[in-house]
């Protein structure tokens, strides 16, 4: 298969993180080009959000909000990815990125599908019955949910009929990011939208599913897992990052 043999493509595990969403973003959007610099390896990071948030899909027109979807002292941030809001409470964030050497990462619908097919694997190993959601009907028009987790997609990784995990992309010239959440729970403020414990009886730990992702999604992607730790450039690259856009008025409100 020469360079897009997946089997022998070695992908790179981060450590799990607890950070705001500024820098998260600013984060991966580091990562993403220091892999599209590189083109070589895979890439696979869970983290968690230190405060309620809300992160808008980069499309996303900001007044838009509903701010009957928000707890007074959430945090709004714009994703480098597009897609629906989430709000991020009782969930976990995980990123991918794929080299352009592996040719899912060029198609976004298989990336897709490979990725959220993962997922649901992983689910199915820890006893959950979990699927993607396969044909929908296209028909119907109108525009799309603000939220993510009340719009549908073939790729969506549902339980129960339940939408439980989504995702949105970013493509950089030899590199794609490919943000998914796992809604855990469901929160306070849309209580009608659940997340996986609600419907499974399944842990609604963040500990224990990112660990989990982190110890097999890169098999399931057909990569070699290989643990490293964050350098020290990347982190200080991420945080002038965020400081210089993620975190401004000018990034969060430009659309």
């Amino acid at each position: 298969m020469g360079r897009t043999d997946r089997r022998t493509r070695i992908c790179e595990i981060l450590p799990h993180l607890v950070a705001d969403g500024a820098f998260q973003m600013a984060l991966d959007m580091e990562l993403l080009d220091r892999a599209s610099d590189r083109g070589d390896r895979a890439l696979i990071r869970t983290y968690e959000w230190s405060k309620p948030t809300l992160s808008l899909g980069y499309f996303q027109k900001y007044h838009l909000i509903n701010r009957e979807d928000m707890m007074s002292d959430d945090e709004i941030v714009r994703r480098p990815t597009g897609g629906g809001a989430i709000r991020h409470d009782r969930d976990l964030t995980f990123a991918v990125i794929a080299p352009a050497s592996d040719s899912r990462s060029t198609r976004p619908v298989e990336f897709y599908g490979a990725v959220h097919g993962a997922i649901a694997a992983l689910l199915r190993e820890e006893g959950v019955e979990a699927s993607l959601r396969g044909t929908i009907d296209s028909t119907s028009g109108g525009s799309k949910p603000f939220l993510c987790f009340r719009d549908c997609d073939a790729s969506d990784v549902v339980v129960a009929g339940v939408k439980v995990v989504g995702g949105a992309q970013r493509r950089a010239k030899d590199a794609t990011l490919l943000h998914g959440s796992i809604r855990l729970r469901g929160v306070e403020v849309d209580r009608d939208l659940a997340g996986l414990a609600d419907v499974s009886g399944a842990s609604d730990s963040a500990d224990f599913w990112g660990s989990r992702v982190r110890a097999r999604l890169s098999e399931l992607l057909g990569w070699e897992r290989c643990e490293i730790e964050f350098g020290e450039d990347i982190e200080v690259g991420a945080r002038l990052r965020a400081e210089r856009v993620f975190a401004t008025d000018r990034w969060t409100r430009m659309r």
